[in-house]
């Protein structure tokens, strides 16, 4: 396994954990989102070029 991916199944863990599951975890590079907005299910943020989604579905 590599470093990117023990980065997701770290933070797919804890959101699973702590915000009850089942969430999706994506980030990477150059990569955009279109989602519908639903209250306490969706994050969407940069830290430096790095862009970072957490989705829970249902």
């Amino acid at each position: 396994m590599n470093e990117t991916q023990t980065y997701g199944r770290t933070f797919k863990k804890y959101l699973d954990t702590n915000f009850e599951p089942y969430w999706l975890v994506f980030f990477g590079k150059n990569f955009g989102c279109h989602s519908i907005h639903e209250k306490r299910r969706f994050i969407y943020f940069y830290i430096d070029k790095i862009a970072y989604l957490f989705y829970k579905i249902q």
